[in-house]
């Protein structure tokens, strides 16, 4: 019987029924009836990098479990688990907010996705634009006009100018940049990323203020500071 570590703990791989272990402490448990079911979870037999693997969302550790993954709720890739998203935060003008999405498979992505939870109805003006960075912070999409897409509460769609590929094993940033009379509340963690600071390779979210009427074609990680974690999806 062949054991395996993860994060210094202790889990028996055969005969892959209930495995049970600690992560981030976050108390999860796993059915599996296969070793091959187990391993796919897993990017190797020695630690379950729940921030890279093929299988795990992209930063909640509940999304190990197939109901909390992008692709058994409708989307291509996510922030995290949408289910997480239940606290409203404020929007701030003039900022650009920056969210890390990382991909699996290829995709042909041709929308950005958030969750209104504070309307505003004819408040966001049409310069006011959403878009895609690559793993550079390099711009490589843009939205079509967005003024519309805060109207109304829940799920809203932010159509990109043209569909782009969204290639596997890499990580991209959607990015939003809002201008307006009112702006509206969305759907976020209830903490904002304090934990990850500027500059770190492995950035979730990030804010770079003074824009007001486009995404700049490149960002410099540095000036970025700790941002609310606004729930960003693409399909």
């Amino acid at each position: 019987m062949r054991a395996v570590r993860f994060k210094g703990i202790r889990a028996e791989d055969m005969p892959y029924l209930f495995q049970s272990w600690t992560l981030l402490e976050v108390e999860i448990s796993m059915t599996f009836t296969h070793e091959e079911d187990f391993k796919r979870y897993h990017t190797n037999d020695e630690c379950c990098n729940l921030g890279r693997s093929r299988y795990c969302d992209s930063f909640n550790p509940y999304g190990i479990n197939s109901a909390g993954l992008p692709q058994n709720n409708g989307f291509t890739a996510w922030t995290y688990d949408i289910a997480m998203a239940f606290c409203l935060l404020p929007f701030i003008e003039g900022h650009v907010y920056l969210a890390r999405i990382d991909i699996e498979r290829p995709v042909l992505a041709s929308s950005i996705h958030l969750v209104v939870g504070t309307s505003v109805e004819q408040r966001i003006h049409s310069d006011s634009i959403a878009g895609i960075y690559d793993w550079n912070y390099t711009l490589l999409r843009t939205t079509k006009d967005i003024s519309g897409a805060f109207a109304k509460n829940g799920i809203t769609t932010l159509e990109l100018d043209a569909p782009i590929l969204l290639l596997p094993d890499k990580s991209y940033y959607l990015a939003l940049l809002l201008s307006g009379s009112g702006m509206p509340q969305l759907a976020a963690l209830p903490t904002s990323v304090g934990m990850l600071s500027a500059g770190s390779a492995l950035l979730r979210a990030g804010m770079l203020p003074g824009c007001y009427n486009c995404l700049p074609c490149k960002v410099s990680v540095d000036p970025l500071s700790n941002a609310p974690y606004f729930w960003m999806g693409v399909k």
